[in-house]
């Protein structure tokens, strides 16, 4: 895999797999994240033969995951439920988050926002990253991303910023500040979604803060509020061709 003998991996692992071996949750995941990163749309294929071959549940929610929702027979986030309920997490808690970390980049970057967002929404409710959101009553809210692959912090901020514009909104309650800590690998990418609706955070090296006052203004724009429930910036238009073909052809 590491040196792009895909041909030579899909036999070894049907090997593997016929030989009553199983594929864990982080070996589907490694296969999955080389797939995020390929550029090639002939690799692209190979890897979704291996990931097909590796018969793992994760695969099946992956195609369910791009399937209508008269395919699924069920809404996307009941559905993302469902696979999350199935993880035994007292031995697989590691390797969910890795599998969310590496699949959060991959949905983004097919432009399935909503699917993300759902994905996260169903992480968090899981507690598999219990330090990500700090509501400190009327003094600070926090969230960290800075363990997460740059598609799950893209989805974090924008999912948690709608969490905070409802609470700020609905309920009067304005903390003092608000702190989006990225650490410095993040900042730039977050900075730069932020700045395409004009945000009141400022940046540091591995913070962004604003205001409580500032940033509930800014929460009042319309164009704030179609940003935080729609848009992440994407190549999806370009994308959704190879997508249809590839999960077309390898979840039948």
């Amino acid at each position: 895999m590491k040196n792009g003998l895909y041909e030579s991996a899909k036999p070894l692992l049907e090997t593997y797999v016929n030989s009553a071996a199983k594929v864990d949750l982080i070996l589907y995941t490694s296969i999955l994240a080389y797939l995020v990163r390929c550029q090639e749309e002939q690799n692209e294929r190979q890897l979704m033969a291996i990931l097909s071959a590796t018969r793992h549940k994760a695969h099946a929610f992956m195609c369910g995951l791009f399937t209508g929702p008269e395919q699924r027979k069920q809404p996307v986030l009941s559905f993302v439920r469902e696979f999350f309920q199935g993880i035994d997490y007292e031995l697989e808690e590691g390797a969910a988050k890795y599998f969310v970390n590496v699949l959060l980049n991959y949905l983004v970057l097919m432009g399935q926002i909503n699917r993300a967002r759902c994905v996260w929404k169903v992480a968090y409710e899981n507690k598999l990253f219990p330090k990500a959101i700090v509501f400190d009553q009327h003094i600070a809210w926090s969230l960290d991303v800075r363990n997460l692959s740059v598609g799950a912090a893209l989805v974090a901020v924008v999912h948690t910023l709608h969490r905070f514009r409802k609470r700020m909104l609905y309920y009067g309650v304005i903390p003092r500040r608000i702190k989006l800590v990225t650490g410095p690998t993040l900042r730039i990418v977050v900075a730069q979604m932020l700045s395409s609706v004009e945000s009141p955070f400022e940046v540091s090296k591995v913070v962004l803060r604003a205001p409580g006052d500032s940033v509930m203004e800014w929460f009042k724009k319309p164009i704030v509020q179609q940003f935080l429930l729609n848009e992440i910036p994407s190549r999806a238009d370009i994308l959704m061709h190879r997508l249809n073909i590839l999960f077309s052809y390898f979840c039948t």
